[in-house]
């Protein structure tokens, strides 16, 4: 894994705070195949773990044991942490032959 300048972590937690572009971001992570827990896990750090939890009305122990234990999140929980930022979870169909998901119109 690489090392991000402190510049960068502040400036991404700053831009993070704007809802568009955490929508934005969270939606291109979620596209390139990032994991649910690292983008959460992003957000937690960017907005802080007691504000993302007010936010999003998840206990932030819940929080804090998704991006601990990816594979115990239910999918209700990570949908209420990505509703403030305008998204929500889905399912769409793929492409044939392929493991990508065919892109919303």
């Amino acid at each position: 894994m690489s090392y991000r300048h402190a510049d960068w972590n502040e400036g991404l937690s700053r831009d993070l705070k704007n809802r568009d572009f955490a929508a934005r971001f969270v939606a291109q992570c979620l596209k390139e195949g990032i994991p649910h827990d690292l983008i959460i896990s992003k957000l937690a750090k960017a907005y802080g773990l007691v504000e993302l939890s007010k936010k999003a009305k998840v206990a932030s122990p819940n929080i804090v044991r998704i991006t601990r234990s990816p594979k115990k999140a239910r999918w209700q929980t990570i949908d209420r942490i990505l509703k403030p930022f305008g998204l929500t979870l889905g399912i769409v169909p793929r492409v044939a032959g392929h493991s990508k998901a065919v892109p919303p119109p």
